[in-house]
């Protein structure tokens, strides 16, 4: 019976073979187009196989590092718990920041010195979390690494991302960067008449207010929150291969979830965040 069934389905697939041979044959004529045709509908096969096992194991890969960061944030109550690399990562990008309703000058003061700081740092910050990671970038894939980690209230996932764009100005990938950092440039043209002026190099720093006593509904840590503090440099280097100049773009960012390792909704939030943090600056460079 086995054997059979067997035969019938090697029937059913030589006859299905032999329909599609005579499609293409009719639908292409010519023999070299069609051997064409058919390498490229090989490779865009083999091409979505490849994709959907990577998007298996990219799923298996964060679940793996949400229960890692699981028993992270119950080692967290240890005195002998030693800080992961994604605190270590957040803590350098973010100081605690606590906003105070006082006039509006002295506000503006306080976010201005902040951002002065950001500023000298970003480039010696981005720098010491990127060096160990720019052999690894080529001039066609970017470079890009998760982590996951939590202490007792949070649950962290840092991101590096690396990018070499050959043939293009410092000035221009800043521009695309700002454009990814949604409207910032255009507002700031606007409502403070503040133009870039970028040659050799340009800065990009993004921070969250822990503590706003103005808003304080905008403090709520009860519902679900996440937080972003990042650090953009984009710099001119030379290609290591062809020794061509070309644009050097370094991102480092942590995202900060009020929520749980074991928190269902926490597996969502941090796939929307890799897609939207690493995707949508890819497409605008």
């Amino acid at each position: 019976v086995e054997i059979r069934a067997l035969r019938e389905q090697v029937q059913q697939l030589e006859s299905t073979f032999a329909q599609l041979s005579e499609k293409w044959h009719v639908t292409i004529p010519d023999r070299v187009q069609r051997v064409a045709a058919f390498e490229a509908a090989r490779q865009k096969w083999q091409t979505a196989l490849v994709e959907a096992r990577h998007k298996v194991l990219d799923e298996q890969l964060v679940a793996q590092m949400l229960y890692m960061s699981t028993l992270q944030s119950l080692l967290a109550q240890s005195p002998v718990y030693a800080m992961p690399s994604s605190l270590d990562v957040f803590n350098a990008l973010h100081s605690p920041l606590h906003l105070r309703d006082l006039a509006d000058e002295e506000r503006i003061a306080q976010l201005g010195a902040r951002d002065e700081m950001a500023l000298r740092v970003a480039a010696s910050l981005v720098d010491k979390f990127t060096a160990s990671h720019l052999a690894d970038v080529s001039g066609v894939v970017p470079f890009t690494r998760t982590g996951i980690s939590a202490d007792a209230r949070f649950t962290y996932m840092s991101t590096v991302f690396i990018a070499r764009i050959p043939r293009v100005s410092v000035s221009r990938a800043h521009a695309a960067v700002l454009g990814y950092c949604d409207s910032v440039y255009s507002e700031l043209a606007r409502r403070y008449n503040v133009v870039h002026e970028v040659k050799s190099s340009g800065v990009v720093a993004v921070d969250f207010v822990d503590r706003d006593d103005r808003f304080p509904d905008a403090s709520d840590t009860s519902a679900a929150r996440r937080d972003v503090t990042q650090m953009i440099y984009v710099s001119m280097t030379t290609d290591p291969v062809s020794k061509q100049p070309q644009v050097l773009l370094r991102r480092v960012c942590v995202d900060r979830f009020n929520l749980s390792p074991d928190t269902p909704l926490l597996r969502d939030e941090v796939q929307l965040a890799q897609a939207w943090s690493n995707g949508d600056l890819f497409m605008a460079l």
